[in-house]
C-alpha cells in the first residue's frame, strides 16, 4: 500500500515537472499563453491513467494551476493576478481537469469491474465444465467396473470348483490377473478425479484409432 503510495506521488509530481518544463519551451517560442493550460491538462489525463484513484489526478489539477500562475501569468513568479481574466480562465481549467479526472476514474472502475465480471464468468464456465467431465468419467468408469468385477468373481468361483483342470485353472487365473490389471486400471482413473477441482488441472486430448478403442472396448467387455 506504501509502494503503492509513493508510485503514485511520483509519477504525479513527474508529470507537473514535465509539463511545466514543455511549456517554459513553449513560451520561449512565444505562443500563446492559453496553450499552456492544454499541456497541463493533457498531463492531468495522463495522471489519471496511470495513477490508482482520483485523488492524484486532483492534486495535480490544483499544482497546474498555481504552477501556471506562477510561471506564466503577470506579475510572474508570484501568485498575484493582476489581470481578472486569468482568475476566471483558472477557475474554468481547474473545473475542467477535475471533472476530466472523475470521468477517468469512473471508466477505469468500471473496466474493472466488467474484467473482475468476465473472469468470474470464466471462472464458473470451467468448474461447470469440470464438474462436467467428472459425471461422465464416473458414470463410464462405474458402468466398466461391473463387468471385470463380474469376470474375476466367476474367475474365483470356476478356480474353487474340483471339477476343472489344472490348466483350466491356470487359464481362467490368467484372464482373471487381466481383469484385475483392468480394474486397477479404472480404480486409478477413478482417483484421478479428485485432481480435478485443482486450479492447475487440464484435460489432456491424445488422438487414438477408433479400431483399437473398440476392440479393446470388446476384449474387457468379454465375460468368462
Amino acid at each position: 500500500m506504501k509502494k503503492n503510495i509513493l508510485h503514485n506521488i511520483l509519477i504525479t509530481l513527474t508529470i507537473l515537472i514535465v509539463s511545466t518544463l514543455i511549456c517554459f519551451l513553449l513560451d520561449l517560442l512565444n505562443l500563446d499563453i492559453m496553450n499552456f493550460m492544454i499541456i497541463y491538462v493533457l498531463g492531468i489525463l495522463i495522471c489519471a491513467i496511470f495513477t490508482t484513484g482520483y485523488i492524484q489526478a486532483i492534486s495535480l489539477s490544483l499544482l497546474s494551476v498555481l504552477a501556471f500562475n506562477l510561471f506564466f501569468t503577470v506579475p510572474r513568479y508570484t501568485f498575484k493576478v493582476d489581470d481578472p481574466k486569468y482568475i476566471v480562465t483558472i477557475l474554468l481549467v481547474m473545473l475542467v481537469e477535475v471533472i476530466i479526472s472523475s470521468i477517468v476514474y469512473r471508466l477505469k472502475t468500471y473496466t474493472k469491474r466488467v474484467n473482475d465480471l468476465k473472469i468470474e464468468q470464466l471462472k464458473i464456465k470451467n468448474n461447470m465444465e469440470k464438474e462436467q467431465i467428472k459425471s461422465t468419467m464416473l458414470r463410464g468408469i462405474s458402468h466398466d467396473l461391473r463387468t471385470p468385477l463380474t469376470t474375476i468373481k466367476n474367475g474365483i468361483e470356476i478356480i474353487l470348483k474340483d471339477n476343472i483342470s489344472k490348466d483350466e485353472k491356470i487359464e481362467v487365473g490368467k484372464k482373471v490377473s487381466q481383469k484385475c490389471d483392468w480394474t486397477i486400471k479404472l480404480m486409478n482413473n477413478l482417483l484421478s478425479l479428485t485432481r480435478i477441482n485443482g486450479e492447475d488441472f487440464t484435460v489432456k486430448k491424445n488422438p487414438e484409432l477408433v479400431e483399437e478403442v473398440l476392440s479393446e472396448a470388446i476384449r474387457n467387455l468379454e465375460d468368462l
